[in-house]
């Protein structure tokens, strides 16, 4: 079979305010999982994430579906369940959508991916991640896809249904609890992109250290325009640094992306070592007040939980 996504503007008549509507086809067998998922999402408000307003499953066809009318779903429907969601619309897309402009629009590119974005990019990422792992929240699936940018170009994260809740009765194993924190093996056939660390490639146990290296490689791909190679199970990434990355950005991305989970640092440190020494970029082209503003707005967002479950 094959995994299909599809994501419509919609706008709502009596306050015209406009949402994203995505559609998406998944395994029954994951159906408990993935409700489990969704409600823990849709209680996260955080400014640096998409918010999640609503969803409805679908066990079988019905006239709903009728309005995504491309042929978005091959194979046996009873074994498949239908998802909706109503999210945030975000108009300027995805980072994967960003990184195209960058061959065809290369002066709106470097308009947009200027000093100051890119420390608020980085910021806002790492300060978001850092909020959603104090509440056991792995994202796991951390790529150009499920990063987007709001109308000032900030970035927000799209909290999926592969995420993982450690605290959740479908993911606490006992067995697994290791010093740096409660780990899980939940393997996931399509979790196998070039962002994901090799410990899930691997089928390895793994934990928090997972979203931080995907974020290592969410970040070479925006500087160098492109991303790496595929890895091949049990070989390493080859990452070169690119002429346009800073020492520092770089030593950002190989401690990110070392191979081995445990000499990652985490977001916490990571969002330390920005606040004491912010990435090094020409003063001139740099927004400090700009930049402070962001990182106040976003460090002073708790993690509101909406109890609101209509």
């Amino acid at each position: 079979w094959q995994r299909r996504r599809k994501i419509r503007r919609w706008q709502e008549k009596k306050s015209e305010k406009e949402f994203a509507i995505c559609f998406s086809v998944h395994e029954k067998n994951e159906l408990n999982r993935y409700i489990n998922t969704l409600v823990r999402i849709k209680e996260i408000d955080l400014p640096g994430v998409v918010k999640l307003y609503g969803y409805k499953i679908y066990i079988d066809e019905c006239d709903h579906l009728k309005y995504f009318k491309e042929d978005i779903f091959y194979g046996n429907n009873e074994n498949y369940f239908y998802l909706i969601r109503i999210l945030d619309l975000m108009k300027n897309g995805n980072i994967k959508k960003l990184l195209t402009k960058n061959h065809q629009q290369k002066e709106q590119f470097n308009k947009i991916i200027n000093p100051t974005n890119i420390n608020k990019f980085i910021f806002g990422v790492c300060s978001t991640m850092k909020s959603l792992h104090d509440i056991q929240f792995i994202h796991r699936n951390l790529k150009p896809t499920k990063i987007f940018l709001d109308e000032n170009y900030e970035p927000r994260i799209m909290l999926d249904v592969e995420s993982v809740f450690l605290n959740g009765k479908n993911y606490l194993n006992e067995s697994h609890k290791l010093y740096s924190g409660v780990r899980v093996r939940y393997f996931v056939p399509y979790l196998n992109s070039i962002f994901n660390a090799p410990e899930i490639l691997e089928e390895y146990d793994y934990s928090y250290p997972v979203d931080v290296y995907s974020f290592a490689i969410v970040l070479y791909s925006i500087f160098s325009s492109k991303t790496p190679k595929k890895r091949i199970k049990g070989q390493k990434v080859q990452l070169i640094q690119p002429l346009n990355i800073s020492d520092d950005i770089w030593k950002l991305i190989k401690s990110c992306s070392s191979e081995d989970p445990n000499q990652r640092p985490s977001f916490e440190e990571i969002v330390m070592r920005l606040k004491e020494e912010r990435i090094n970029f020409d003063k001139n082209d740099f927004n400090l007040i700009e930049f402070l503003e962001y990182q106040n707005r976003i460090e002073n967002s708790d993690c509101d939980v909406i109890n609101d479950f209509s």
